[in-house]
């Protein structure tokens, strides 16, 4: 369901004909997590939370730390820190 858009750096999930996505920068070994969007046709379903979590296993996976900066991603490390303290970029 959810895929890795290296060529134009966002993970991406499409869902009954909608595009959800987690966009990042990449500022050497750090992947600045920076937007995510789920249309309103896919609200509370739980996508943004799967996005993030796609992208943290990819980081992990691939020796990246993540800045949070988009408001969703800062509030869920926020709720997650304990468990997200060896990917997070300080």
């Amino acid at each position: 369901m959810i895929r890795h858009n290296s060529e134009q750096l966002k993970f991406e999930a499409v869902l009954e004909g909608y595009e959800a996505e987690l966009t990042y920068q990449k500022q050497g070994s750090i992947l600045v997590f920076d937007h995510t969007h789920v249309p309103a046709e896919l609200r509370g379903k739980g996508i943004a939370k799967q996005l993030v979590e796609f992208g943290i296993a990819y980081a992990r996976e691939n020796g990246y730390k993540i800045k949070p900066k988009c408001t969703y991603v800062i509030g869920y490390f926020e709720k997650q820190s304990a468990a997200l303290e060896d990917v997070v970029a300080h």
